[in-house]
């Protein structure tokens, strides 16, 4: 009981580390962007270009509107807790707590982690998807941390449109060449761990709503305006 309080003050602390630049800032860093996420939310309607699930993030835990602190907070929180499962999976010892603050600040001042945890945007959680994809595919868990880490798993692909190619793209591969990856050993529980994770990958897809339709045509011109093609019509044709 003893190292489980002490666990939850050390991601408490973590998660506080996290918050570096949203502290700097005296407020969570917003673009313009955000506010069509905050809209989705507190609309209960699905913007044309993404899914309406990281507006229902903002606003349940904004505590429907008090502060947005809160949610860079849950954000970092989240990204702390998995931060130190990752560091117990692969270390393996009593001191992980320790290591896993000092990376934590290290990544917090070094790194662009602060930056986007403390963003009002879902861009962290790929950081989460991958995260806990990671842990449930590397890792032996109590039921409800594995409980937890597939709910995640599921929450954080659903918040961009973009993790739903990607994750079936990363989990396909995994699922192929699992014989080279993972022991032997770890054959079929891996594989049905693979198969869960596809699953809800392709079920989050119901949380897209009607975006996933109206959006194509805005991510093709995207890629258009990317590759220069778009600039070239334009000077031929105007």
């Amino acid at each position: 009981m003893k190292n489980k309080y002490k666990f939850i003050i050390f991601v408490l602390f973590g998660a506080i580390c996290l918050l570096t630049d949203a502290f700097y800032n005296r407020f969570p860093i917003v673009y313009s962007d955000t506010s069509t996420y905050i809209a989705s939310g507190f609309e209960l309607e699905t913007p044309f270009d993404r899914p309406i699930t990281y507006g229902l993030f903002v606003r349940f835990f904004s505590l429907n509107g008090l502060s947005l602190w809160f949610v860079v907070f849950f954000q970092a929180l989240i990204l702390s807790y998995l931060v130190f499962l990752l560091i117990r999976l692969v270390t393996c010892e009593k001191s992980f707590l320790t290591h896993g603050l000092l990376i934590i600040i290290f990544l917090s001042l070094f790194t662009g982690i602060s930056w986007t945890v403390s963003q009002i945007m879902p861009d962290i959680f790929t950081s989460v998807a991958l995260l806990t994809m990671t842990l449930i595919l590397l890792g032996t868990f109590k039921r409800i941390t594995t409980v937890i880490l597939y709910v995640l798993f599921f929450i954080a692909v659903a918040m961009h449109m973009s993790h739903i190619l990607l994750f079936i793209v990363i989990l396909v591969l995994l699922f192929g060449f699992r014989k080279y990856i993972f022991p032997k050993e770890q054959f079929t529980k891996v594989r049905l761990k693979i198969v869960v994770l596809l699953t809800l990958t392709v079920v989050s897809v119901l949380t897209m709503g009607s975006a996933m339709s109206k959006s194509k045509h805005v991510f093709f011109m995207g890629a258009m305006v990317e590759h220069g093609i778009v600039r070239e019509y334009l000077n031929e044709a105007v």
